[in-house]
């Protein structure tokens, strides 16, 4: 295919995907809060959030480093494989939260099953994940983009007509869970016949210790897993707290109004992952004066389209969600406008983390994400228990904004080393 219209295909259907993916839980949401109850809608608000955690674990935050492994340092066939054991390890850690729920908490067996089943669901995507990342690697964003938009409009489908016609959040996610699996294997397949090399029959064979290069992988990964797994954790910490003291209903409440929250950091993230790879390749190149302009050039955009959220949240926010999930929010503005901040602190927190990645500094990202959880960990439940869900809120989005100045001010640092070292060699 044509260089130019590959990019503007990846474009399009990393946009198009990205955004379905960023609206699957509101277009739910807007199913559940119209056929079934607000306990109904707090149940899979709970669960949705649960289930992404545990996505964290399958995915290991593994993505960007495959993306930016310019040098080809591990193979594809070690992606792939730690990617099965990630993914085993997360249907593990999902099944463990749900028995220990189920028996420490006033959960019933339909609420329990109900979030495992919404972890097998998402564990079909952080395999699918591992595809897309070689697809990536090779060139071809835009079949990667094709692939998860068919995915993720497959399941929205799915689920709401099982919302409207079975009337159900267990059965909706069990037979979703299906379609999920058999659309994957569809799309990979599909992907697979056009890209001979990174398909799972074209691995290539591998002389090293298959075992002790595993671990390596997983080793140098480990940080962008944790710090993956504790912003994913950052961002629902209210919600858990919510689920310990308060009710299903005002868990339904603060998912309606923190959807625009993941919807900022989607679309933020839209703008910079196209561009990892060939940031990555000014980085080996040692093209310092490049990849400086690309960040600022980056951290504008990102700047630029958390504004015009903003903007958009401040006129429009809680008469649009109300409407959207036929529930008066009006009660709920101060919280949301906290949320939104925060949300703006954490879209450009994740673009420093990307950066930093391709710099190979994992263990900096996970100093800084220990740091920031430990402090929300101590304040959540004692503001949620005291103030509610702006307290919930407020906490949040003071973590995120501490956790973007760490990263910022660790960037600037990198860089200056960075740049200090070429001088230092003669090449700049």
């Amino acid at each position: 295919m044509d260089k130019t219209k590959i990019e503007r295909d990846s474009f399009i259907y990393n946009t198009a995907g990205g955004m379905l993916n960023a609206f699957q839980s509101v277009f739910i949401l807007m199913a559940i809060s119209r056929v079934l109850t607000p306990d109904d809608a707090g149940v899979f608000t709970l669960a949705y959030s649960v289930a992404n955690l545990m996505l964290m674990i399958g995915k290991y935050g593994m993505r960007n480093f495959q993306v930016t492994d310019t040098l080809q340092k591990y193979s594809y066939r070690k992606y792939y494989i730690s990617r099965i054991v990630t993914t085993v390890a997360m249907v593990a850690a999902g099944l463990i939260y749900v028995v220990y729920k189920r028996y420490t908490q006033p959960y019933t067996d339909e609420k329990a099953l109900i979030i495992f089943l919404m972890c097998v669901m998402k564990a079909v995507d952080s395999v699918e994940d591992v595809y897309h990342g070689r697809y990536q690697q090779e060139g071809r964003l835009d079949i990667a983009g094709k692939c998860m938009t068919v995915h993720m409009l497959a399941i929205i489908v799915s689920y709401v007509l099982c919302i409207c016609f079975g009337g159900s959040v267990l059965f909706a996610t069990a037979l979703t869970t299906g379609v999920s699996v058999i659309v994957t294997f569809i799309t990979i397949r599909f992907a697979d016949s056009r890209i001979g090399n990174a398909g799972i029959n074209d691995m290539g064979a591998e002389n090293d210790d298959t075992t002790h290069t595993l671990f390596m992988l997983l080793k140098d990964c480990f940080p962008l897993f944790f710090a993956t797994f504790i912003g994913f954790y950052q961002i629902n910490a209210p919600k858990y707290s919510i689920d310990s003291f308060m009710t299903g209903a005002d868990q339904a409440n603060f998912g309606y109004i923190s959807m625009p929250v993941f919807f900022a950091g989607l679309v933020c993230q839209f703008l910079y992952l196209p561009v990892l790879n060939a940031m990555a390749v000014q980085y080996q190149k040692e093209e310092v004066k490049l990849l400086k302009k690309a960040v600022g050039k980056q951290s504008v955009l990102i700047f630029g389209a958390v504004l015009l959220i903003m903007i958009g949240a401040g006129i429009l926010g809680i008469p649009f969600l109300s409407i959207l999930y036929s529930t008066d929010l009006s009660g709920l503005k101060t919280e949301f406008y906290v949320l939104m901040l925060g949300s703006g602190a954490l879209a450009y927190g994740n673009f420093l983390m990307s950066v930093l990645t391709i710099f190979r500094k994992q263990k900096t990202i996970m100093i800084g994400y220990l740091i920031t959880t430990l402090a929300e960990i101590i304040a959540m439940n004692k503001a949620v228990k005291i103030y509610g869900i702006l307290g919930g809120s407020v906490v949040f989005s003071l973590t995120a904004a501490l956790l973007m100045v760490y990263l910022f001010m660790a960037m600037l640092v990198i860089f200056s080393k960075y740049e200090h070292e070429i001088k230092d060699r003669g090449k700049q």
